[in-house]
């Protein structure tokens, strides 16, 4: 009899290691899903943001091209105003320097640098 238990203990043992055995793997499993499930996640955000950043530059490079066309603008149209400086009087000469000053600073806003805002 003592012998039958020992067996039988032995066959408890051997199922309990079987049963957690079990456990363990489907947990790996379960923790293996999760881990793939967060990599296919942070592909996706890369993804995302990769499209993002293109899309930025993209607008950057359309912005600067446009101050460009507007510096040139600017640049022909001082040039116009100069060309008529011998032949006009003193009042038109005032007014053609006032917006020949407000063409300037349009030209130097459209090169002045711009500070991002942080996104909070």
């Amino acid at each position: 009899m003592v012998f039958t238990v020992a067996a039988d203990r032995g066959t408890a043992v051997d199922r309990g290691r079987k049963t957690l055995r079990m456990e363990l793997t489907e947990e790996t499993e379960n923790v293996r899903d999760a881990l793939e499930l967060v990599a296919r996640r942070m592909h996706a955000i890369e993804h995302i943001l990769e499209n993002l950043m293109s899309a930025i530059s993209d607008f950057a490079d359309k912005v600067d091209a446009n101050f460009a066309t507007i510096q040139t603008g600017i640049a022909a149209l001082d040039a116009e105003i100069q060309a008529f400086q011998p032949t006009i009087s003193a009042t038109d000469q005032a007014r053609l320097d006032s917006i020949v000053a407000k063409s300037t600073a349009l030209a130097a806003a459209a090169t002045a640098p711009v500070t991002p805002t942080p996104v909070a």
